[in-house]
């Protein structure tokens, strides 16, 4: 049922698509530029989002959020702006540290010393007790390259305090991503081209000393922000966010329903996988150099040290990412909840069958999803940020897909509006339409869906 609640949410975010499109205002402020993750939320988009349901909502006590793929944390970062307790889960090693790392309260002395110390210690020392190897390294770094990576490493160990070494670390594979052979314009390890990697010749103790510097600055402002609107409070001697703050390395599947029993979160906001990590943003694949260096017992215990045997593990183990065709009919039972995916099925699998697995394979994992959701309470709301990818030449309708399976699981459809995304690293052109030579868009347009629990 809607209610003047849910009109009042509908008309403050009805601004049109342009204004949403944040053309001219997208840089990424506070903590939001301390690593550039793969397709990242436009930090401001979100914040306005938050700042309308804060205020509509008119709750006397805390706000609890709760986003089921944070990757690097952005809606983390913007909910303690407001104050909210924040609860989060990422599969990926990386986009798990990168997030903790963000939304840490530091002692700005204690963090200004050490990165101070670190800094002098490039200076004076380059002994390399143990390179660094792995499978391909040549492939991926120059020698003079690695040499200066692992003078940076093993720095980085000498630092005592596991709080400002994961800092420290995240730096790290920002420089990482800087100096490697990868290309920087696809999420895909593609490798540059010869003259490229030649050219190349930065210096990454130097790239790191700037990225020290920019991370620092970034914390400094961000600790400050949340100071002045009394979001930190004193806990003895440490200062220490007003609010809850949980975020889990884990599948989001596994840990859904439970984290919705333990918090009753007011607003699950989130930005799904688009549906195939392989074809779309390959999440592991950016992540897995950085992985490879840095001393990854230190994210977390009990990591499994098989995420970073292959490229590929981090996407296969993701939402989507594997499929059994023995699973066919528990598959055929999530596309009988959604017409709209069923009707594509049916077109898709006509061209290409093999291509309808994938998407299947998807669909039932996010079913998994929705049903967890479910447990919500009455009047909780769920805004998601989604894109419609293009499979056999047939643009996946994933936002029609997902309102008719949030509705078939006891939610409201409120509203939704769209945005044109004006920079991303996909291809612009997917496809080309081989009986007519069309050329095929890429996903160019998000579209911002608002339900609610009945």
């Amino acid at each position: 049922m809607i209610t003047e609640k849910d009109k009042k949410l509908t008309e403050a975010l009805d601004k049109g698509e342009e204004y949403w499109t944040f053309r001219e205002d997208a840089e990424r402020d506070y903590v939001h530029d301390l690593f550039a993750y793969p397709a990242m939320m436009v930090p401001k988009m979100q914040r306005e989002i938050l700042e309308e349901f804060d205020r509509v909502c008119e709750k006397v006590s805390p706000i609890t959020i709760f986003d089921p793929f944070m990757g690097s944390g952005t809606i983390m970062v913007e909910g303690m702006l407001r104050g909210f307790n924040i609860i989060g889960v990422d599969i990926n090693p990386l986009a798990f540290l990168v997030a903790k790392v963000k939304t840490e309260i530091y002692s700005l002395p204690r963090l200004r010393k050490s990165i101070d110390n670190l800094e002098k210690q490039l200076s004076l020392n380059n002994t390399i007790e143990v390179p660094t190897t792995f499978f391909h390294i040549d492939k991926w770094f120059k020698p003079e390259i690695r040499s200066e990576l692992d003078i940076i490493k093993q720095q980085i160990r000498n630092e005592p305090c596991l709080k400002i070494r994961k800092f420290l670390w995240v730096v790290f594979c920002d420089t990482i991503r800087i100096v490697s052979n990868s290309r920087s314009c696809t999420y895909k390890l593609y490798i540059k081209s010869d003259r490229a990697i030649e050219s190349f010749d930065k210096s990454p103790i130097q790239i790191y000393k700037d990225c020290l510097e920019n991370a620092y600055n970034g914390v400094v402002e961000f600790q400050t922000k949340l100071e002045e609107l009394g979001r930190i409070k004193m806990l003895g001697n440490r200062k220490k966010y007003s609010g809850i703050i949980d975020l889990r390395l884990a599948d989001s599947i596994d840990e859904c329903r439970n984290i919705c029993d333990r918090y009753h979160p007011d607003l699950v906001i989130t930005s799904p996988p688009y549906g195939d990590n392989e074809t779309t943003v390959t999440y592991g694949q950016y992540s897995i150099l950085a992985l490879r260096w840095i001393d990854i017992n230190d994210i977390g215990p009990n990591i499994d040290v098989n995420l970073i045997e292959s490229q590929s593990k981090i996407d296969k183990v993701s939402l989507g990412g594997t499929y059994q065709k023995k699973l066919d009919k528990e598959y055929v039972e999530t596309s009988k909840k959604s017409p709209t995916l069923d009707a594509q099925l049916r077109i898709i699998e006509a061209i290409d069958k093999e291509k309808t697995w994938k998407i299947k394979s998807f669909y039932h994992d996010f079913e998994s999803i929705i049903s967890a959701l479910s447990s919500l309470h009455e009047g909780s709301y769920v805004i998601m940020t989604v894109g419609n990818r293009t499979v056999a030449k047939q643009r996946i309708k994933m936002n029609e897909i997902i309102k008719e399976l949030f509705n078939y699981y006891g939610f409201d459809y409120v509203s939704e509006f769209s945005r044109r995304i004006i920079r991303k690293r996909m291809s612009a052109i997917n496809a080309v339409d081989q009986e007519t030579g069309a050329l095929l868009e890429s996903m160019n347009r998000e579209y911002v869906l608002i339900m609610k629990k009945r």
